[in-house]
């Protein structure tokens, strides 16, 4: 009969990755792969691993003993920072691995087993604990395989969850399930048809047409010009003739593809460009914020903070019945003012018997909304304070803050943007011509952004050198390349590569606007 441990640990691959062991954070590890060995060993937890397939794996480019050598530093790094859990990681044999876990201390392993059970009670579990794609934060190869296999395993339980909610004609709780699977598939169209159908039965067959709307729209903006398959055309015809047949029912213009409808209640700005190299984290927003009711994004200023919070707000403001609103903190100097913010974005006005935060409150407690709160940083101590009292007193309010630090809230999930991925060094050696850029983010950001600044911009094999040096020296800081491509209308792409030494002077000339709020 084996000891029970005496410490206990908890492995987080959803969202975010963390492990704690003991209620501690586990020390930092000296590699990345040390993290990746973890990972693997918990996705195959309690089974014997062969060292040489985890060696090929970590180090595929490595030689036989390099690699294997390479795996025992990790497992030395590994075993020192679990400490009085190492013992969870033994060597059976001279040849293999094994990491032994309960199903609750990994929540891959608990998410396996609710899918695996499969009743309804099993299924709203795993949802619950699907935070996101697995390990968001690691691109590779290996993963992919799991991280798509948990997505579906994802989409399918939120399916199922709708098809028992629609026997029961439990229409809201369908629709619900349905939105939460599209915002993380939103090209499914079984997905797109099962909502449609779960509207009309509910009662709203004009939001039912808006979803069909809006899939055109993607389609059409994602797959140049493609449109949805023929019986989810038919699903729609169906649902407008119902709508057409009723006396009283005013008549619902066609929208034009390139039209923008917002269908649930917002203050959002107007979105003005594309959001390039944040599909990943986009993604994984969605789920996070619906199992966690507050996530602050945090990173450097410029890293893109704010636009990716508009832009989740954006896709899943759907997802809460009232809607995504958005506070601006950036204008604010007197911390006091918060509430008075919060009070404007959501149209609110001062009650003579109560102060503007009971007012917001007042106003909140009842809701089911997304509130993003924008550049809360140099506000930490009163917007923590207001966080924190949202959280407490309106049970149904979601948060999502932008800031350089953390709030330092109880429950509170940080989110760490990461620069946009930067194109080799010796990009232009590589004989791949000018596409090679367009698999980097940072170098596809710049070259958009280029084309918008000077519509004459085509992209040659002479600027692809440094164009790549522009995205290395700035970083993959998004707002430095904007600004940077807004100068094309002045200087080539290897002028501005050349000074970039004296970065202020050369990139203070691009939009002030964006300099001043895009955080």
């Amino acid at each position: 009969m084996s000891v029970p441990p005496i410490e206990n640990i908890v492995i987080t691959l959803f969202g975010p990755f963390a492990v704690q062991v003991g209620g501690r954070p586990l020390p930092p590890l000296r590699s990345r792969n040390g993290a990746h060995l973890l990972t693997l060993l918990t996705l195959h937890a309690n089974r014997e691993v062969a060292r040489n397939w985890l060696a090929g794996t970590l180090w595929p480019d490595s030689r036989e003993e390099q690699s294997l050598a390479n795996l025992r530093r990790s497992l030395t790094d590994l075993r020192q920072a679990l400490g009085l859990c190492a013992d969870r990681l033994s060597s059976p044999t001279t040849q293999t691995l094994r990491l032994r876990l309960n199903e609750t201390e990994a929540d891959v392993l608990a998410f396996d087993a609710a899918l695996k059970r499969g009743d309804e009670e099993s299924l709203r579990h795993a949802v619950a604990l699907y935070s996101g794609p697995l390990r968001p934060d690691s691109y590779e190869v290996w993963l992919e395989t799991e991280r798509a296999g948990r997505e579906e395993g994802y989409l399918r339980a939120l399916e199922r969850i709708a098809q028992l909610a629609v026997e029961r004609q439990a229409w809201q709780e369908a629709t619900h399930a349905l939105r939460l699977a599209i915002a993380v598939d939103p090209m499914r169209e079984s997905l797109i048809a099962a909502l449609m159908q779960a509207l009309v039965e509910s009662g709203d067959a004009a939001e039912a047409m808006q979803v069909y709307r809006s899939l055109r729209m993607r389609l059409h903006e994602s797959l140049d010009g493609a449109e949805p398959a023929p019986e989810t055309t038919e699903a729609y015809r169906r649902i407008r003739a119902r709508i057409q047949q009723r006396p009283t029912a005013p008549s619902i213009p066609a929208l034009p593809l390139n039209s923008v409808v917002r269908a649930f209640p917002n203050n959002l700005p107007k979105r003005i460009t594309q959001l390039i190299g944040r599909e990943q984290e986009l993604s994984s927003l969605g789920p996070c914020l619906q199992k966690s009711r507050l996530v602050t994004l945090t990173g450097a200023g410029g890293i893109g903070k704010t636009r990716l919070a508009q832009e989740a707000a954006e896709t899943y403001g759907k997802v809460y019945s009232d809607g995504a609103w958005m506070v601006e903190f950036a204008h604010l100097t007197d911390p006091a003012m918060v509430p008075n913010a919060a009070a404007e974005a959501l149209g609110l006005r001062e009650e003579t018997e109560n102060s503007l935060l009971q007012t917001v409150k007042n106003h909140l407690q009842p809701k089911h909304l997304l509130l993003v709160l924008d550049n809360c940083e140099h506000l930490l101590t009163s917007s923590a304070r207001f966080v924190d009292k949202l959280l407490r007193e309106c049970p149904n309010v979601h948060i999502l803050a932008t800031s350089r630090q953390a709030l330092g809230v109880t429950g509170e999930v940080v989110w760490q943007i990461s620069p946009l991925a930067l194109p080799p060094a010796e990009i232009a050696a590589m004989g791949e011509g000018t596409s090679a850029l367009l698999d980097y983010a940072s170098s596809r950001l710049f070259i958009e952004r280029a084309q918008m600044a000077l519509p004459t911009f085509v992209l040659s094999a002479e600027e692809v050198r440094p164009i790549a040096q522009i995205c290395r020296r700035l970083d993959g800081i998004p707002l430095a390349l904007e600004l940077a491509a807004a100068r094309l209308r002045s200087l080539s792409a290897s002028q501005i590569a050349s000074r970039l030494d004296d970065r202020f002077r050369l990139l203070t000339g691009g939009n002030r606007a964006a300099r001043s709020s895009r955080r």
